[in-house]
């Protein structure tokens, strides 16, 4: 079977189902909770963490009555993604089937981190040089660290720079909503 990811389009996928389930990493048919679970579904809309940017969190709810607090998501081999979290209630069992649903929120904070990380390093390759490595740098919904040598004339440009960038990307509205 073919590993489905409606997470460009979607932010749940009904029709899941539980293909693959850990229980302090070894393979188990059926979790109870409480427990620290990995779980393997035949698709889901959640974001596995890599390049930089973290993973969703979100819910897996399961037909019999479990929930899953997923709290990370790894893609260890491609088309594979393990939803690590806490099964809070009722059990888990392999071939059930599941509704997920991710935190949009937090998806939406992490894409614009995401997305400001590239405008922070294309000013950089204006400002400093156009080889300016892109390396140190987390897309994290409240954190937008980035490693840089500038100066700190270049540190100014490079500020003004990305935030006119900003300003014309949200039609004429600077970083914060203002002129």
């Amino acid at each position: 079977m073919a590993f489905d990811f409606p997470g460009f389009h979607t932010e749940s996928a009904v029709d899941a189902v539980v293909t693959g389930l850990l229980v302090d990493g070894g393979p188990q048919p059926v979790a109870t909770a409480p427990a620290e679970v990995e779980v393997v579904l035949d698709r889901t809309p959640f974001y596995a963490e890599m390049g930089g940017q973290l993973a969703d969190h979100g819910t897996i709810r399961l037909a019999d009555g479990g929930v899953i607090e997923v709290l990370d998501v790894q893609a260890p081999v491609k088309g594979l993604f393990v939803h690590r979290g806490t099964l809070t209630e009722g059990t888990a069992a392999v071939g059930e089937r599941a509704c997920t649903e991710i935190d949009a929120v937090r998806r939406l904070a992490i894409a614009r981190a995401h997305t400001s990380t590239h405008m922070v390093y294309a000013g950089l390759r204006h400002v400093v040089s156009p080889d300016a490595p892109q390396a140190g740098s987390e897309n994290s919904p409240a954190r937008l660290p980035a490693s840089t040598s500038a100066t700190p004339q270049q540190s100014a440009a490079l500020r003004w720079t990305t935030s006119s960038h900003w300003s014309t990307r949200q039609g004429g509205r600077g970083p914060r909503g203002g002129h």
